[in-house]
């Protein structure tokens, strides 16, 4: 095991003032979109609320870099409104591939606070391409959920997002979580007038075929060739009817590959707040948070366990309808183990951890306790079996927490460590000696062992850790069953630097992690990463300004 720290950025975040907090490096996307064969990587902000810019907060904003030994100035990637308003979070989840297939990566971005859709809140997503003539990212096609076409006021439409060839077309098709999706008919509501049946979430497939071009209309919801509505989960003590709701179904997504091996892609789908049906009762009051462990403020609901479960969904068409349950529709289900895990809050998928040729899954509960310290986190891989033979029976799709084959425990050096935030799977540091891929996982609210005082600047210094299974063992919820501790287990690990140039606060190193391939273009062609650091300060303690920055991991 190595330790590398980590100074300066490689790429600094925009300098927009002091406490204004742009938070660059939010969210990583990666591809060779100019087709020139280097690798660029697209980096958004956050852009936190500021009462110094009362017309602007959480813009968000894309910025494009390319590495050729070294990085390039950045290229800003237009936002399609003319006149942003507050809250869009442009940026605020970015995927790249060949939509096209010209040969050349497009680049998508959601905007799922976006009013473009027509109302607050509804959300868009954005894809983009690049214009060699006019150098420029140009606007190529853009999906919205709209209330008057199909969609929902408020439905968070984008606030996860993947690409795969999910039809077995040899294009790339389009697969979007709305986490705020709600089927709302005679609500309970709380004190506070919330409905506690809301929230349930959905997601959205739109087949790479006949999609309209944003110079001509949007593409709606209504278009999507299969919509998932999640499931209730249970608590008895909420609604009569013993449904749970604020599962988020579609708050995090993922393209799997072609795990079952028909020539479609396979996905994954969480639901990071349902609570299973067979849990045990909930009798603890909890308070609502949200990714970032910060009270969301709006309600207290007693009996919200908000364990966590994710769906793997086969791909290809035609389905027999439309509008699917995700219950019924899924192949397997992964159910989260403790109560405030959010399990499925981290998802990394199409990497062949164990060199079996199919592709594993690795799901992580960031807010889970196992120990005296809170909200440590616990990363599951799970190393799937063939099946290419036809999936479980309905009896044996259910795999539970306890079924992965590998489980991580996050560091105990301090509260709140979210080990399992970020994680990325699809890459290869070590190409020379294996064909395996790599699991990078982030706890970017990790404690630093540096000593400063003020104690506060050791919190949410971050890490990011590096896994590579070397091992063998069987596969499938039978098979072997092994747990590390996230620093002793990994191969190296990752962290702010502890000298006394870096005497600032909460950089959260690892809250973003993505491989970029080879970028250095190094005879071992090893895969580069870059791990994302959106608080890091270029101001002195104690002034603080959440510049961000960005850094790549070559090997």
């Amino acid at each position: 095991m190595a330790q590398t720290t980590v100074t300066t950025p490689d790429v600094l975040g925009p300098n927009l003032g002091s406490g204004y907090g742009p938070q660059f490096g939010h969210a990583l996307a990666a591809g060779d979109f100019d087709g020139d064969t280097k690798r660029e990587v697209a980096v958004s902000t956050w852009e936190m609320m500021h009462e110094d810019f009362p017309s602007n907060d959480g813009v968000g904003h894309v910025y494009v870099y390319e590495y050729d030994s070294s990085w390039s100035g950045a290229t800003e990637v237009p936002n399609p409104d003319a006149q942003p308003l507050d809250c869009v979070f442009f940026g605020y989840a970015m995927t790249a591939g060949d939509v096209d297939g010209d040969g050349d990566d497009e680049l998508v971005i959601s905007a799922p606070g976006g009013e473009g859709a027509g109302a607050l809140e509804n959300g868009a997503v954005y894809i983009y391409d690049w214009n060699s003539q006019t150098s420029a990212f140009v606007l190529a096609y853009k999906f919205r959920s709209d209330p008057s076409y199909g969609g929902q006021q408020g439905d968070n439409f984008g606030w996860s997002m993947a690409l795969g060839d999910f039809n077995g077309d040899s294009d790339l098709d389009l697969l979007v979580g709305a986490r705020y999706w709600s089927e709302c008919e005679d609500c309970i509501f709380d004190s506070n007038g919330f409905a506690l049946e809301d929230w349930t979430g959905a997601a959205y497939v739109f087949d790479n075929d006949n999609w309209v071009a944003a110079g001509t209309d949007w593409n709606d919801v209504e278009d999507a060739d299969l919509v998932i509505r999640g499931e209730a989960g249970w608590s008895p003590d909420l609604n009569p009817n013993g449904e749970q709701t604020r599962g988020y179904f579609g708050a995090r997504v993922a393209c799997v590959g072609d795990v079952n091996d028909d020539g479609n892609d396979d996905f994954i789908i969480a639901a990071t707040g349902r609570t299973p049906e067979d849990f045990a009762t909930c009798t603890t009051q909890f308070d609502y948070y949200d990714e970032y462990q910060q009270y969301e403020g709006h309600a207290e609901l007693t009996n919200d366990c908000r364990v966590g479960t994710v769906y793997l969904f086969a791909g290809g068409t035609p389905w027999s309808s439309v509008d699917q349950d995700a219950g019924s529709l899924a192949k397997v289900i992964f159910e989260g183990e403790d109560a405030e895990d959010k399990f499925g809050q981290g998802l990394a998928s199409q990497g062949d951890l164990n060199g079996d040729g199919v592709n594993d899954i690795v799901i992580s509960s960031n807010l889970h306790t196992e120990t005296a310290q809170n909200a440590v986190g616990r990363v599951y891989v799970f190393l799937l079996p063939d099946y290419s033979s036809g999936w479980p029976g309905v009896n044996d799709k259910v795999w539970s927490a306890e079924d992965a084959n590998i489980i991580i425990d996050g560091p105990t050096n301090d509260n709140i460590v979210q080990f399992g935030f970020a994680m990325a799977c699809d890459g290869n540091t070590d190409k020379q000696t294996s064909s395996r891929a790599d699991l990078i996982v982030g706890a970017p609210r990790g404690k630093s062992p540096c000593g400063y005082s003020p104690s506060t600047l050791d919190e949410n210094r971050g890490f990011a850790y590096l896994y590579r299974y070397t091992g063998s063992m069987s596969v499938g919820k039978n098979g072997g069953h092994i747990t590390w501790a996230a620093i002793a287990d990994s191969s190296a690990y990752y962290r702010i630097d502890c000298g006394a140039t870096y005497n600032k606060s909460a950089p959260e190193l690892g809250r973003s992690i993505a491989f970029i391939g080879d970028a250095d273009g190094a005879t071992n062609s090893n895969d580069e990463f870059i791990i994302g650091s959106p608080g890091w300060d270029y101001a002195t303690y104690p002034t603080k300004d959440d510049r961000g920055g960005i850094y790549m991991i070559a090997h």
